[in-house]
């Protein structure tokens, strides 16, 4: 629903209602549901030609369990006056995260005494968007930095016991960088695409667990510092290549950072091929993925496939 009063205030108002369960596998009596019902009002104000102004505020209810509320309050300056042209923005807010059913009953790992996450953040921003060459190119450029303190952090992490256990860290403090990239020429008979993106993330637990804990003030497991990729895209005559390249940074697997798995770099090839007939579409793509036979692990123990082949044919009908 959405609503506007004159020129300088609009709203919208939404409502959710969610409905999960999880069953167990080996006793199908052995069941768990839950119930959600989320409930968010947005208002933006623009009260000066260059500035506006968006409050949002939203409650969730686990019908039987919980209820919260949580939202955001952002400021928006756009000193070019055009439509989504440059935008520099700021914005602070709270979030909670309750656990979900698999956090607190997956067998075995999971932790029926998980407590709710609770964020607060900030986060300053640009936002461009500009068409070029007679709106033949159009590209948008987000960068953001941001900040953030979580209380009872939920995380996944390995055991001695061979599968991975859930459980709530005291404190997390999280800050980092984000940059994303995009342009395209959708209006040429060689159609060309090109994104790239790039985050740099610490995650840091700022608080002991229990006596001599030597994870203070060390990155989380498995949450790499550094990860970029990048994609290119080119179309003619419905023929098209495509190429992505991903580079994933080095990951702790100790909570002492004593122990690391290497960064590891993925280049995956598609080469393909839409045709139509009538109401009906065809995609048929050939892929190397992996391409350079890179040797690397995910997850430690765990090795990923070496350079590998996928041939995929997807078929839709028009109405």
């Amino acid at each position: 629903l959405e609503q506007k009063w004159g020129e300088n205030i609009e709203a919208s108002f939404r409502l959710n209602a969610n409905y999960n369960r999880l069953l167990s596998v080996e006793n199908e009596s052995d069941k768990t549901d839950r119930k959600a019902i989320v409930a968010m009002a947005q208002a933006q104000y623009n009260f000066l030609p260059k500035w506006s102004f968006i409050g949002n505020l939203s409650e969730e209810i686990l019908v039987d369990e919980t209820d919260f509320l949580y939202g955001f309050v952002e400021l928006n300056y756009n000193p070019s006056l055009a439509a989504n042209e440059y935008i520099i923005y700021t914005r602070a807010g709270k979030n909670v995260k309750y656990p979900n059913l698999n956090d607190l009953n997956w067998k075995p790992g999971g932790n029926p005494n998980l407590k709710a996450e609770h964020n607060q953040a900030i986060e300053v921003g640009v936002r461009q968007s500009k068409n070029w060459f007679s709106s033949k190119y159009k590209n948008s450029l987000d960068l953001s930095s941001y900040y953030s303190t979580i209380d009872n952090y939920i995380l996944w992490q390995p055991t001695i016991y061979g599968y991975w256990e859930a459980k709530n860290l005291k404190a997390v403090k999280l800050r980092g960088i984000e940059g994303r990239f995009k342009i395209s020429n959708n209006f040429a008979k060689l159609k060309k695409k090109f994104s790239m993106n790039y985050t740099y993330t610490q995650a840091l637990n700022t608080q002991a667990n229990f006596k001599n804990d030597a994870s203070v003030n060390q990155q989380l497991v498995y949450i790499p510092e550094h990860q970029f990729n990048l994609m290119g895209y080119l179309s003619y005559l419905n023929y098209y290549i495509k190429y992505n390249f991903n580079l994933m940074g080095a990951r702790y697997i100790t909570s002492d950072n004593s122990d690391y798995l290497p960064y590891y770099k993925l280049s995956d090839l598609t080469l393909g091929k839409k045709f139509s007939y009538k109401t009906h579409d065809f995609n048929f793509s050939f892929s190397v993925l992996n391409l350079m036979d890179e040797n690397y692990q995910a997850i430690l123990y765990r090795p990923m496939p070496g350079r590998n082949f996928l041939v995929t044919l997807n078929y839709t009908v028009k109405s």
